[in-house]
């Protein structure tokens, strides 16, 4: 059993973020019958009872669970002990860089050079990335390149940012938003 990391905004409040949740779940479960996901969130429950037909693994990002939203333990866990780690939405920028309540990149990038010194490839996947406008938000968005196999961004823009950073990369793949695969719902729910 392989096991994925995906890291995005999965606590169930936004619909997009929710459609590329489920549509790479999907995309990747009809591909391979051997995955096994890890989804930290706030919103355990709702990644358990909207996505538990795939093998997934919701960890909770609570106090209780040892973490104050996306920065704790339960991050950590899922950063280190995984096969691959997957980086979806737009969750990397640098405004209230050290406010783990708003801010991702962070934490990330404190938990990246562990990632990669255990091999572990981070992958963007269906990713934007920005702004980053702070010399911080630089350095950290480059630990988390540093420790990244590929970046397959949503939009342009998101190539364009990393090379006006002139932050060393890896490959860079532009690709459409996995959202668009959604399937309409059958006509009992309409």
């Amino acid at each position: 059993m392989r096991t994925i990391t995906v890291l995005g905004n999965n606590s169930g409040r936004n619909a997009g973020d929710n459609a590329i949740l489920g549509n790479l779940l999907e995309d990747f479960s009809q591909v391979r019958q051997d995955l096994h996901f890890r989804v930290p969130t706030l919103n355990a429950a709702f990644v358990r009872e909207n996505f538990g037909r795939y093998n997934v693994e919701a960890l909770g990002q609570m106090p209780w669970n040892l973490a104050v939203k996306n920065f704790g333990l339960p991050l950590y866990r899922a950063m280190t002990n995984t096969d691959m780690i997957l980086i979806t939405d737009n969750i990397l920028f640098d405004r209230q860089l050290n406010n783990p309540l708003v801010n991702y990149l962070r934490a990330i990038s404190l938990f990246a050079p562990f990632s990669r010194k255990k091999a572990i490839p981070i992958v963007f996947y269906n990713a934007s990335i920005g702004p980053i406008d702070t010399p911080p938000g630089k350095r950290a968005l480059q630990k988390v390149m540093d420790a990244s196999r590929l970046v397959i961004a949503r939009d342009e823009n998101t190539r364009d940012l990393i090379h006006t950073l002139r932050l060393s990369h890896p490959e860079i793949v532009i690709h459409a938003d996995c959202a668009l695969n959604t399937a309409p719902p059958s006509h009992e729910i309409q």
